[in-house]
């Protein structure tokens, strides 16, 4: 049977129920649980530690002598602590500094023209020294600085 053209199928249209009454609890809910939780933080400016007490004959951390040396690779040698030396040098700057103190630390530093190779023949002396603690600086830092 073929209806008339005048008469239209009417569909009925349905809406989306929107329950605003369930969404104000979870949002009151939320807003109770920070408040709550932001009540139980506890704001401390310091925290205490015991600190281990250096037993280098170097002076402690006040000491210059303690203090991490900066050894920084460039094309035009080594840095050590601001001071040009080169790569034959620093196994007798590294043995000096390894009888000054007795937990020598080190920061390996470069700049933007240091040569891998350099860097790494570096990083074997050092670890030839008997030097194990080696932090190796990923900041960029201008050459003798």
């Amino acid at each position: 049977m073929i209806r008339p053209a005048s008469t239209q199928l009417t569909i009925p249209q349905k809406r989306a129920k929107i329950q605003l009454m369930s969404m104000i609890a979870i949002l009151f809910l939320l807003l109770a649980t920070f408040a709550t939780f932001a009540m139980t933080l506890e704001h401390r400016s310091s925290i205490l530690l015991d600190l281990p007490i250096c037993g280098c004959s170097c002076g402690g951390m006040g000491d210059p002598a303690h203090q991490p040396v900066v050894v920084q690779v460039t094309d035009a040698g080594l840095f050590w602590n601001k001071e040009l030396i080169t790569q034959r040098e620093l196994p007798v700057v590294l043995a000096k500094y390894v009888a000054l103190c007795k937990s020598p630390h080190i920061v390996l530093a470069g700049d933007d023209h240091a040569k891998y190779g350099t860097t790494v023949a570096t990083l074997d002396e050092i670890r030839k020294a008997g030097i194990t603690q080696v932090t190796i600086e990923t900041v960029y830092r201008q050459t003798g600085r």
